[in-house]
């Protein structure tokens, strides 16, 4: 069992890396303690603030207009509403 010290020190560590919008997506990741290695985006309700895993297939994305680039990384990161708040509107 971890020391309660060393996940605190851990968390801060974390938050203090994270930045603006990404706080919410890597605290929630390094809470969790479930993080998705796999090839994946995330939708964060502006509302309830929950951040979703969404499945994203890559052999369906046309990425051809990349080829004369070098990628280091990539992000597939959406906002709006859930399906729980958007009940909300009606």
């Amino acid at each position: 069992m971890k020391n309660n010290l060393q996940d605190e020190k851990i968390i801060e560590g974390l938050r203090m890396n994270f930045v603006g919008e990404c706080t919410d997506v890597g605290m929630y990741l390094a809470m969790s303690r479930q993080a998705d290695t796999s090839i994946h985006g995330h939708f964060k309700c502006e509302k309830c603030k929950k951040v979703y895993d969404l499945k994203i297939n890559f052999s369906d994305l046309d990425l051809s207009g990349l080829d004369q680039f070098q990628l280091d990384e990539h992000h597939f990161y959406f906002k709006g509403r859930c399906f729980n708040c958007r009940k909300d509107l009606h």
